[in-house]
Parts: structure tokens; sequence; C-alpha cells
């Protein structure tokens, strides 16, 4: 059965359940109890792309967004106790972390942001011969 509504649909005491056509499961969007205040979301015009997520703007708004990125890389030995490593996330606010290839071990370093898409590493002691790797994210 189709039917259309226009200005709105007020549903009291359930969740709104939707079902496919051709039958199968069913999706629900539930009110949490004890909610006191009208919440509104303004959901996008598009489907988003694949690997986007649904992304508030805590206002009500909702856009498609690219989600967590990142970078990893090997700070080889020979490059000694200091690395620069070009992540191009756009972004300075990454958290780094470093850890031993073969003892997966953390490595403790400084990490200083140089720019939106550069962090410069420090560690106390250069790498061991295999190497560390450095994991740099962008939330």
């Amino acid at each position: 059965m189709q039917q259309d509504f226009e200005g709105g649909v007020n549903l009291n005491g359930g969740p709104l359940v939707l079902k496919p056509v051709a039958g199968g499961g069913s999706q629900s969007v539930c009110v949490p109890e004890g909610l006191s205040t009208d919440v509104k979301f303004q959901l996008p015009t598009s489907n988003g792309a694949a690997g986007q997520q649904l992304t508030s703007d805590g206002a009500g708004n909702t856009s498609w967004t690219g989600g967590p990125r990142s970078q990893k890389a090997t700070w080889p030995a020979a490059d000694g106790a200091t690395k620069t490593f070009v992540h191009n996330l756009g972004t300075e606010d990454v958290i780094v972390q470093c850890y031993d290839v073969n003892t997966r071990q953390t490595v403790e370093i400084q990490a200083q942001r140089a720019d939106a898409n550069t962090v410069q590493m420090t560690a106390n002691s250069a790498p061991p011969a295999s190497g560390w790797r450095v994991l740099i994210f962008a939330p």
C-alpha cells in the first residue's frame, strides 16, 4: 500500500517501521524514552558516495563526509632519529603513533605538526634495522 502525506506525519507510541515492497526484513527508527525536547534532522539531498558517512553539524543539518582518513609509512633506520612525513590529509588535527615492526611495541616519539600535510617526528634514537611503522590518523 502506498500513501502520500503532506505536512508531516506524527507517530505516537511506536517506531517508524520501513519495509521493502518485495517483502523480507524491515528497518525501524525509534525515539529514545524520556526525550524532553524536539529533535529534527535535515537529511542531505543526495545518496552520498561509497564509504561516506552521515555527519551532523550539531544544529540538525546533515551531510555526507569522507570519514576518518589515515596514512602509514615505514621509518627506516637509515633516516636517523628525526623524520619528516608528508601525509596529505589536509589537517593539523592528526594523531601520530609509531611502533617497532619486530616487537610490535609502541615507540615514544615527539610529533610536531609543521602544517596541514606534514608531521616532523623525533625519537630518542634511530630505528633498528627493521625500521618502525608510523601511523597518522585524521579523525
